[in-house]
């Protein structure tokens, strides 16, 4: 939600009420005086309607917005004001009233993949993040391997529990080929770092989709898990 913009709406909504109930004048002077206000609150009050709803539906009463005989619009900017107070609060209720949960803290996640990330986190454009941090990812694995290769391709071969060749050295964790859980966590790693390259890389590169912070910092939590395995590997060449 665009909190300063409903902020904004909110306040030039109240401030005509005010202007409004400053200025009421007996009802033989209401086309001139109060009729071109109240049509401005009028064009208005749709919009902060639905911003209530997004707020408090509560805060909307059955006589929101109407010009009242004897009270004006006196319950109208009552509520609005709870609105603008609901609306200045609503951040630090995520963080106070939050209940208590692990948090993942993105300087924590490997450097390879924070650090690229790091520089354009701050600009909202959570896609070019993402795409630096596979690059970045990509890069670190090609260096490791000695490798020609990048993105899923490189991981593709690299990473395969299969014996190296002689045009293709391998990047096998510790443990012995024969192992069935070393196969488990050799094999484990193969899928995810093509996983990544495929649903985080391509789809950041090429795809229209927005991503909220949240979802890129759980992509940006792939990526670092498939660095942190990498750095377990060793280079096997023949």
């Amino acid at each position: 939600m665009n909190i300063d913009w409903m902020r904004q709406k909110l306040e030039d909504f109240l401030a005509l009420c005010e202007q409004y109930e400053a200025t009421r004048v007996p009802a033989g002077d209401y086309d001139t005086t109060m009729k071109p206000i109240l049509d401005k609150i009028d064009y208005a009050l749709p919009t902060v309607q639905q911003i209530f709803g997004q707020l408090d539906p509560n805060l909307l009463t059955d006589e929101f917005g109407k010009d009242l005989y004897i009270g004006g619009l006196g319950e109208t900017v009552r509520q609005t004001r709870k609105a603008i107070a609901v609306l200045h609060d609503r951040e630090e209720w995520k963080i106070n009233l939050a209940p208590d949960a692990p948090s993942l803290s993105a300087d924590k996640l490997h450097p390879i993949i924070w650090d690229a990330a790091a520089a354009i986190w701050e600009t909202g454009e959570y896609e070019l993040a993402a795409q630096a941090a596979c690059v970045s990812l990509s890069a670190h694995i090609k260096t490791k391997a000695s490798s020609d290769l990048n993105d899923r391709e490189l991981v593709t071969q690299v990473f395969t529990a299969e014996p190296a060749t002689p045009s293709q050295s391998r990047l096998h964790l510790p443990g012995h080929s024969e192992d069935k859980n070393w196969r488990s966590r050799q094999q484990g790693l193969h899928l995810v770092a093509q996983g990544a390259f495929a649903g985080i890389r391509n789809i950041a590169a090429h795809s229209k989709a927005v991503w909220t912070e949240h979802e890129a910092l759980e992509h940006l939590a792939v990526l670092s898990i498939v660095a942190r395995w990498a750095d377990e590997t060793h280079l096997v060449s023949v």
